[in-house]
C-alpha cells in the first residue's frame, strides 16, 4: 500500500528549486578510494535518495549501481552540503557520506561509469586539476582520514504515508 502511494508520486519530475538529498558512499582498499568517473570528471559512489528510501539503503544502492560491486555500509562520516552553481541553475545539494566496504566480485555491470582507486594524494592532485565534480572530496576524505565516525545508530528512518 505504502509503495504504491511512493510509486505514484516518483512518477513526477525531480525538482531542484529546493536543496536535494544525496547519499554515497567512501569505500578504502589498501589506502586507495574508489571513484568514479561520470562526463570526464571524478567523484565518490553517490547519488539522489528515492523517495520513501531510508539512507542506509540509497548509499548502498548506488555505491552498487556505480561501482557495479555489493557493498555494506559500516559507519558514517557525516552530512555535508555544497551549494554550487551548473548549468546556470543553482543547486543546494544536502550529502549524507557513509564508509562502507566492498562485499564480492563485480556481480553486474555498473551504469557505465569508470571506476578506479586514487590515493588520498592523487584524489587532491585531480581537484587542482579540476577534475572532482565535487571538490570536497577531498575534505570529505581528509575527515575519514582522521578517522571521523557516526554510530549508525544515529540514523532513524520514519515512513508515515
Amino acid at each position: 500500500m505504502i509503495m504504491g502511494k511512493i510509486e505514484k508520486i516518483k512518477k513526477g519530475k525531480r525538482c531542484v528549486t529546493q536543496p536535494f538529498v544525496l547519499a554515497g558512499v567512501i569505500v578504502e582498499e589498501d589506502e586507495r578510494f574508489l571513484l568514479v568517473q561520470e562526463e570526464g570528471k571524478w567523484n565518490l559512489p553517490m547519488g539522489w535518495v528515492e523517495l520513501g528510501e531510508d539512507l542506509l539503503s540509497a548509499a548502498e544502492r548506488e555505491g552498487r549501481e556505480e561501482t557495479g560491486f555489493k557493498v555494506k555500509v559500516k559507519d558514517f562520516l557525516g552530512v555535508y552540503t555544497a551549494v554550487k552553481r551548473r548549468s546556470g541553475k543553482v543547486l543546494h545539494m544536502v550529502k549524507f557520506v557513509f564508509i562502507a566496504e566492498r562485499k564480492g566480485k563485480s556481480e553486474k555491470k555498473s551504469e557505465g561509469l569508470k571506476k578506479k582507486k586514487f590515493t588520498f594524494d592523487e584524489v587532491k592532485e585531480l581537484r587542482e586539476k579540476d577534475l572532482l565534480w565535487h571538490a570536497e572530496v577531498v575534505d570529505q576524505l581528509q575527515d575519514y582520514k582522521k578517522g571521523k565516525r557516526i554510530p549508525l545508530e544515529r540514523i532513524s528512518y520514519f515512513l508515515e504515508i
